[in-house]
């Protein structure tokens, strides 16, 4: 016979999972067409995200003309999602993001990026040499 309330029953409690947004120190991979970005922070993802965010609408909720939008393309914005979304005009899936890896050891995070940027195929990080990364 079974008791249903063992001590261990009324004693240990699992934890809940982080929602996405509120995870810390992860490698992150964000969707486009047919372009992926990969990038790594300490901080939690969300706020991350929003940054991202904020600076992809700055741009893409302006009316601009032809000439004004060769100029944006050849400026080099604050993060390589912005300039993607710049110069090719496409949008961005943040609903498709997800965490690959989370890693508390600051170089070892940033060489797991580097590993995730090295694997991709049509990648949109600038960096790319894994020596930027040590």
């Amino acid at each position: 016979m079974k008791l249903y309330k063992t001590l261990r029953n009324l004693l240990v409690h699992p934890k809940c999972k982080l929602q996405l947004s509120r995870q810390v120190s992860a490698c992150t991979r964000l969707h486009t067409c047919s372009s992926t970005y990969t990038g790594e922070t300490g901080r939690s993802y969300g706020k991350r995200q929003e940054e991202h965010r904020k600076e992809v609408e700055s741009i893409s909720n302006k009316t601009l003309t032809w000439a004004e939008w060769k100029e944006l393309a050849t400026k080099t914005n604050k993060s390589a999602i912005t300039d993607h979304v710049a110069k090719k005009n496409h949008v961005i899936n943040w609903s498709s993001a997800k965490i690959l890896d989370r890693e508390s050891h600051q170089k070892t995070q940033k060489l797991k990026e580097c590993i995730y940027i090295h694997k991709e195929v049509n990648c949109m990080n600038r960096d790319k040499e894994p020596t930027t990364y040590l």
